[in-house]
C-alpha cells in the first residue's frame, strides 16, 4: 500500500500525520480490550518468534566473529559527546537509549492485580526478564560487531538483516526482517498495557475521572481507560518526532529509577 507522504509523516517531516502509527496503536489497543488472556497469548507467540530470529542471527554471525572488528575499542569514548553533525556518541549515549528497556521491566509490576500469585510471579518475571534480556542484548551486540565493523551497518535501518546478507545468508536476512516487522507490536502491546493499568489505578483513586476505571463485564478489561490511553499515544505517535518521544521516555524512566 503506497500512501501519500502527508499520511506517513508528521508535521516535522513535511507531512500531516503518521497514519500507520495511529492505526497500529488502535489495533493493539483493540487486542488489549478483547481480553488480557488473549493479548498475552498473542504477545507470547510474537516474543517467541523474535527470540528464534535472534537465535538464528547469533548462530550464523557468532562463528564469523573477528576480534579485529572490536578495534578500536570504544572509538567514541565513554562519556556522551556531540559531534559536529549534532549526533550524540559514546558509551553513555548508547546507554541512555538502552535504558528505555527498563520501562518494560518496571511495567511488569502493573500486572499485579491480574496475576494469581503476585508476590512470587512478579519477582520471577522482573528478575528473569532482566537476566534474559541482558544475555540476549550482549549476545546479539557481540555477534553483530564481531562479524562486521560497526561502520558498515551503523547507519542501516536494518543492521541485522544487512549483516546476514553480507555474510551470504539472504534467506536468513529475509526471515529476520519479516519477524522484526511482524513482532514489532509486542513492545507497544506491553507498554500500552502497562500505561493503561497505571491510568486505571489513577482513575480508581480519583486522580482521573472515575468512569474511566469501569471494567467490561464480558472481557474483564478496562475498555474505557485502554481507549483513553490509545488516544493519547496515537496523538503523540502521529505528529511528534520519534527521537523526541524516545528522549522524553528515557528521561521519565531515568527519573523513576533515580
Amino acid at each position: 500500500v503506497n500512501l501519500p507522504h502527508a499520511l506517513v509523516a508528521g508535521p516535522h517531516a513535511g507531512g500531516i500525520v503518521n497514519l500507520p502509527a495511529v492505526v497500529i496503536t488502535f489495533l493493539v489497543a483493540g487486542m488489549l480490550m478483547a481480553g488480557t488472556k488473549e493479548s498475552a497469548t498473542l504477545n507470547a507467540v510474537l516474543v517467541v518468534l523474535k527470540i528464534v530470529a535472534l537465535g538464528v542471527f547469533v548462530a550464523i554471525a557468532l562463528p564469523a566473529f573477528d576480534s579485529a572488528n572490536l578495534q578500536p575499542f570504544m572509538p567514541y569514548g565513554f562519556p556522551k559527546t556531540a559531534g559536529p553533525d549534532g549526533v550524540e556518541r559514546g558509551v553513555m549515549a548508547a546507554a541512555a537509549i538502552i535504558f528505555f528497556a527498563f520501562y518494560g521491566f518496571d511495567a511488569i509490576s502493573t500486572a499485579a492485580e491480574e496475576t494469581k500469585n503476585p508476590g512470587r510471579d512478579l519477582s520471577i518475571g522482573i528478575v528473569g526478564s532482566m537476566i534474559g534480556c541482558t544475555l540476549i542484548y550482549v549476545l546479539v551486540a557481540l555477534s553483530a560487531v564481531g562479524a562486521m565493523s560497526f561502520t558498515v551497518f551503523g547507519k542501516s535501518p536494518e543492521p541485522l538483516a544487512l549483516i546476514m546478507r553480507e555474510l551470504g545468508h539472504g534467506k536468513a536476512a529475509l526471515v529476520i526482517g519479516a519477524v522484526a516487522i511482524i513482532a514489532l507490536p509486542t513492545v507497544l502491546l506491553a507498554f500500552l498495557y502497562g500505561q493503561s493499568r497505571i491510568f486505571f489505578v489513577m482513575s480508581r483513586d480519583g486522580l482521573l475521572p472515575r468512569g474511566l476505571s469501569k471494567v467490561n463485564a464480558r472481557t474483564g478489561t478496562p475498555v474505557a481507560i485502554t481507549l483513553f490511553t490509545a488516544v493519547l499515544v496515537a496523538a503523540l505517535a502521529g505528529v511528534a518526532r520519534l527521537d523526541e518521544i524516545a528522549a522524553l521516555a528515557n528521561a521519565g524512566t531515568l527519573a523513576a529509577f533515580t
